[in-house]
């Protein structure tokens, strides 16, 4: 059955980066190639087992080496493909053997080889899209960040305003985000000001309330903040809707 492999998903998401590269396509292709398997070739010293689901299960003292690929300009990467036809137009000898790999599994070979290697190579002889070592653990620190939704007790207030500086850029990166997401129907952005401290305070109206997609919504607005930490609040909360009746929306589900 490993030869039915196909990652969807990150194959549509690596067309649209090659279509229109921008901040958009590509925060889409970071997230999915950090939360879905690709396949990397690679080579072995001692023939695995297979448990009961087909997973291969390798001795502990397994000797194993991701293969590379050299480009025009003499830069080694290492290739991962989205399926089984992809892999194809590389042809190998028998000795060459396929993992299926999560991000968490890969990196730890590109770490080790980071001073050989300039990175990755997504499809290499289709849609091509090298990703350097530097974008990859830029990845990696964002599986790190847990961005959690914000708490407040009954009857705490805050102190909000709006925001003093032009933030074009932050809110629409969250619009981007709000209109692919069905489950957000409305979203509000202030400054909460804590003592000498002032960061961003996003309010969002979900339904179904999900806190996992904070985490998306965090990232797609690195590099937006302007130096700023942003926490989110789910619009059910008190002190949410006291904000929201004397704020207006940066989204609003059409």
């Amino acid at each position: 059955m490993a030869n039915v492999y196909k990652n969807t998903e990150l194959k549509k998401a690596l067309e649209a980066l090659r279509e229109n590269e921008n901040q958009e396509t590509i925060t889409n292709m970071a997230r999915i190639l950090r939360d879905t398997d690709v396949l990397a070739p690679a080579k072995w010293d001692k023939k695995p087992d297979k448990d009961e689901n087909g997973q291969l299960v390798f001795e502990p003292d397994t000797q194993i080496q991701l293969l590379l690929l050299q480009d025009d300009k003499g830069r080694y990467y290492f290739p991962m493909f989205t399926d089984y036809e992809e892999l194809s137009s590389w042809n190998q000898d028998e000795s060459v053997h396929t993992l299926v790999l999560s991000f968490d599994q890969f990196m730890p070979f590109v770490e080790m080889a980071k001073d050989q290697v300039e990175g990755i190579v997504l499809d290499p002889f289709s849609i091509n899209v090298p990703i350097d070592v530097e974008f990859l653990e830029g990845i990696q620190k964002t599986k790190k960040t847990v961005i959690k939704p914000t708490r407040i007790k009954k009857g705490e207030k805050l102190q909000v305003r709006e925001p003093v500086k032009k933030v074009e850029a932050l809110i629409q990166a969250l619009y981007q985000e709000a209109q692919e997401l069905p489950s957000i129907q409305s979203m509000y952005l202030k400054e909460r000001i804590e003592g000498e401290e002032v960061h961003w305070l996003c309010i969002v109206d979900m339904d179904p309330q999900d806190p996992k997609l904070f985490q998306r919504l965090g990232e797609a607005c690195k590099g937006k903040t302007d130096h700023k930490a942003i926490e989110f609040m789910f619009s059910t909360q008190q002190v949410a809707q006291q904000i929201m009746a004397d704020s207006t929306p940066i989204y609003i589900k059409g």
